[in-house]
């Protein structure tokens, strides 16, 4: 066995692992699941992140772009069209010539097509191969995306309102690091004001400050740079706990809607709009690369 024959046989049984795997990852290795997500985050965060700050909608729309063309570019090379063809050729010839046979009452050729039904099986058989390996390729790169998106959406716990100040000091100072650029964070004092509805965070120069709204259901942070977020609040074991910022986009006929939510079944809207995106530029990427022409 030859390299290149190694590596596409490593390159297939990582495609199957990440294709089939994915199904028990996130619950039976928590940790590779974490490792993927920060991998591909060294990538997007930026895109999240100011100075970028793009809308994660936008986002969306780069990765639909992206992995249409990667996508469109491994069918072409790994798949074999002119057999695609003449498999779907043949397969249409011979149900418009069994339907006739039916109709007809024709019993002879009946039986002369259903041996040859069996014949054609074997092509039918190859057909699938072709179109299962690249999608093995395509998940590589699309399994962990898919991966990185989800825990995006999906708002996680960032710190305790009743911990800061106090044990939760460091986390609210990491996502002002992460996320805003605000190094002067480490050395700022943070306090609490106005009955504890307000908490603030100033160096003497530079500033922040987060503040409950009237239901506790939102912290809103205003910096002095004008950039806002609001941060999802949940009260529990009566405390209330602050999760990352929750992204949304207003959809034709819906409205404003939170791209964690559910349009039908276990379907979320972020995975809506991606193939929503994904459908017209896989279409053009495909013409303009002559794919199955």
């Amino acid at each position: 066995m030859n390299l290149k024959e190694t590596l596409d046989k490593a390159a297939l049984a990582l495609g199957l692992f990440l294709m089939f795997g994915i199904l028990f990852i996130p619950e039976r290795i928590p940790e590779l699941r974490i490792g993927v997500e920060n991998l591909v985050g060294l990538l997007l965060n930026p895109l999240l992140n100011e100075p970028i700050k793009l809308p994660f909608h936008m986002i969306l729309f780069i990765l639909a772009t992206l992995t249409g063309l990667y996508a469109s570019w491994i069918q072409k090379y790994t798949m074999d069209w002119k057999l695609m063809k003449r498999v779907q050729e043949r397969m249409k010839a011979f149900q418009k010539e069994f339907k006739e046979a039916q109709l007809s009452g024709n019993a002879q050729k009946l039986k002369k097509l259903e041996a040859q039904r069996n014949e054609m099986m074997a092509d039918q058989l190859a057909m699938t191969k072709q179109q299962f390996k690249p999608m093995l390729y395509i998940s590589i790169i699309s399994i962990p995306l898919f991966m990185w998106a989800y825990s995006a959406i999906i708002p996680s716990y960032l710190f305790s309102w009743d911990e800061v100040p106090g044990n939760n000091n460091d986390k609210l100072i990491s996502f002002f690091e992460k996320n805003l650029g605000a190094e002067w964070a480490k050395k700022a004092t943070i306090m609490k004001i106005n009955d504890g509805r307000v908490i603030t965070i100033s160096d003497g120069k530079n500033s922040y400050s987060l503040a409950l709204n009237e239901e506790k259901t939102k912290a809103i942070l205003k910096t002095d740079d004008f950039i806002t977020y609001e941060f999802p609040v949940k009260i529990e074991n009566g405390k209330l706990n602050i999760y990352t910022p929750e992204y949304s986009m207003i959809f034709p006929f819906w409205g404003e809607q939170k791209l964690s939510g559910i349009v039908f079944w276990v379907l979320q809207y972020w995975i809506y709009w991606y193939f929503i995106c994904s459908l017209p530029v896989s279409q053009i990427i495909r013409k303009s690369l002559n794919i199955g022409m």
